[in-house]
């Protein structure tokens, strides 16, 4: 091959090796974060196993929950609309 060959044949495997080394970094980030995330799912999961959600939603301190529905030119069917929710 001639010189201008070469160089160009050098510069695609250096270019290759650069997309190939981009692929494994990012693919071993995203392995990384998912182990993380899947090992605070886990003890997310085993504390929420620990509490009483009946006994909480049932508690004094809970909050109430407001449900905003829209009713622009509904007055003959408001009501059904909010009784049917």
């Amino acid at each position: 091959m001639t010189g201008y060959g070469d160089l160009f044949w050098s510069a695609f495997i250096a270019f290759n090796y650069l997309v190939l080394f981009y692929f494994v970094a990012l693919n071993g980030i995203y392995l990384l974060t998912s182990v993380l995330a899947f090992r605070q799912l886990r003890t997310y999961a085993r504390r929420l196993k620990s509490i009483d959600v009946e006994e909480l939603i049932a508690s004094a301190g809970a909050p109430g929950v407001t449900v905003i529905a829209p009713a622009y030119n509904e007055e003959t069917t408001c009501i059904d609309s909010v009784r049917s929710l």
